[in-house]
């Protein structure tokens, strides 16, 4: 019997959402590592960082995607948003630019895809599971 595919999920807190849900930013910076490589849910916090919104990288993926989807999603908070794939986690080594922060661990996402409608739901600190019915209707998106 092969086991069933699994998802795991990522909170982001606005405005960091946009440059991911864009494809710009292909690096998420956390303070800890995570071993999970596979298909991982992005979910928008339901709090802001006041640091995001005063970043020029942040504003200039701001005002190119204002009025794309991607933004509207970007602001969906307490749901997941997206999918992608997450194919790495490493230390900071001067890597990743100009999205990976020095001293933390760069989660490596590709292949972002934007859901056809956010999915409300809870957030959590670190790499986390979602809830067996949001992932199962993850999996069905995929």
């Amino acid at each position: 019997m092969t086991a069933a595919p699994s998802v795991r999920a990522i909170t982001v807190r606005p405005p960091w959402t946009l440059p991911i849900l864009a494809g710009i930013k292909g690096t998420e910076n956390r303070r800890q590592p995570t071993r999970w490589r596979g298909l991982l849910a992005i979910h928008v916090s339901r709090t802001r960082c006041e640091v995001g919104d005063a970043d020029p990288r942040v504003q200039r993926v701001r005002a190119a995607y204002r009025a794309t989807r991607a933004a509207r999603l970007a602001d969906a908070y307490g749901c997941v948003v997206a999918v992608a794939d997450l194919v790495d986690c490493h230390p900071d080594a001067g890597c990743c630019a100009p999205w990976g922060d020095p001293d933390a661990f760069h989660l490596t996402l590709h292949g972002v895809r934007l859901l056809p409608r956010p999915i409300p739901t809870r957030g959590a600190l670190g790499v986390w599971t979602p809830p067996p019915p949001i992932a199962a209707r993850l999996l069905d998106l995929t």
